[in-house]
């Protein structure tokens, strides 16, 4: 994976706990745990969202104090991702669940247990093509945090408005 390559001396340079690259995401909404009825409605209402394709442009690595996570995101805008982790947040207030009420802050995390983020040299941009997006369980288990698609939403599944 060209993201991995990119960023390998990055996530050196931060110590810490490499976040494997299987598990490589970017977290458009969290709900925690969600009972049968509210995930169904929740898929339902999803695939009736419009999902444009777009390029996410990875820009500059960053660092989250509160989590000790060091990560790599975009440094500009990117209205579409936006506009879809807000509908979604939106479809999971309608149906009474719990969402993080923090502003979005697109990024793929590299590394966790990062004491202090690391002094690194400007980063090359690096371009990650968004196909759509999917429905994941994360399974705590001894071998560490994996991810369970339960549904894909691939771009163009639905109208436009």
């Amino acid at each position: 994976m060209a993201l991995h390559r990119a960023c390998r001396q990055a996530v050196r340079s931060a110590g810490g706990r490499p976040v494997p690259r299987q598990n490589y995401h970017l977290t458009l909404l969290y709900l925690g745990a969600v009972a049968d009825e509210a995930l169904a409605a929740l898929c339902a209402a999803a695939a009736r969202l419009p999902l444009p394709s777009l390029e996410l442009r990875l820009t500059r690595f960053g660092y989250f104090t509160a989590g000790r996570a060091f990560w790599i995101g975009p440094a500009e805008p990117q209205p579409a991702l936006s506009a879809l982790a807000m509908a979604l947040r939106a479809i999971a207030a309608e149906l009474g669940l719990a969402t993080d009420r923090r502003e979005f802050q697109p990024h793929l995390t590299l590394c966790r247990n990062v004491l202090q983020p690391p002094q690194l040299d400007p980063l090359q941009p690096l371009s990650w093509p968004v196909h759509g997006f999917v429905l994941c369980e994360s399974i705590s288990s001894p071998g560490g945090l994996r991810y369970l698609p339960l549904k894909h939403f691939p771009p163009g599944s639905c109208p436009e408005p």
